[in-house]
């Protein structure tokens, strides 16, 4: 969707995925959310020093999270966990926090952000015209091709906000009020944020899953408005996005 508008030398961008909150799994509620914040983690060659030094690790990982929910005790729980942040740590010794952002700062790209509702997932974000084909390139590679680097880590984030809208109560009267008008519907069982005991328990596994299925092209919209020139544009982004392959959805 490409809007014309010459008022500033700038675009402004999102890339909408057609799944959110209503589409995750039923008892891993909060998926949605913990993705779009995995997606600013980078790819195998954008926040990493090595890619293939970093990649066993996260391989490591991924395997003992899927071991996680079957453990029989507390004591085998925290084993388990000792051993995901030790895999986290070593995978850590070749990361790059934040590459993304610092990249994208460095080109003048502004506003970079994401949201999830019940039905999407949007990334934004505030691109000089003449970034426009950088910036493409970038959102490409990493929506179709994520690293779930620092996954552990960012566990801290998401319940941190879904501490603090504990604490808001305007946020805790839409939870209720959801639940009580869509009590067998994934509008009121699902909260976008998650439950707090879905939350203990991440799905690594099922967060691969979500990707594979829900972020292909034919479930994606990528909108644009602002300083433009629409065939030149619409060549761009058909350029960059070239490589991400349609899915059944």
């Amino acid at each position: 969707y490409l809007s014309v508008d010459r008022e500033q030398p700038r675009v402004h961008a999102w890339i909408a995925i057609r799944a959110g909150s209503r589409h995750d799994p039923a008892h891993s509620t909060g998926l949605a959310h913990y993705l779009e914040h995995m997606l600013f983690k980078g790819t195998p060659k954008l926040g990493t020093l090595d890619g293939a030094a970093e990649l066993p690790h996260l391989e490591r990982t991924a395997a003992l999270y899927d071991r996680l929910p079957h453990a029989n005790s507390l004591e085998d729980r925290a084993a388990i966990l000792a051993e995901i942040d030790a895999a986290t740590q070593a995978s850590a010794q070749t990361a790059i926090p934040n590459e993304i952002d610092r990249l994208y700062a460095a080109l003048g790209i502004l506003d970079v952000n994401a949201f999830t509702t019940d039905e999407a997932t949007v990334y934004l974000a505030d691109v000089p015209a003449a970034r426009l084909e950088a910036w493409a390139h970038v959102e490409a590679e990493r929506l179709a091709r994520p690293s779930f680097r620092l996954f552990y880590p960012e566990l801290e984030a998401v319940y941190e906000e879904k501490n603090t809208s504990l604490d808001t109560p305007e946020d805790r009267v839409d939870e209720a009020l959801r639940l009580a008008l869509f009590p067998g519907h994934p509008y009121g069982t699902q909260p976008t944020l998650g439950l707090a005991e879905h939350l203990k328990n991440p799905a690594h596994a099922e967060m691969v899953a979500y990707h594979r299925r829900w972020y292909v092209p034919n479930n994606a919209a990528i909108i644009l408005a602002g300083d433009l020139e629409p065939a030149s544009a619409l060549a761009t982004l058909e350029q960059a996005f070239a490589t991400w392959s349609p899915g059944q959805v």
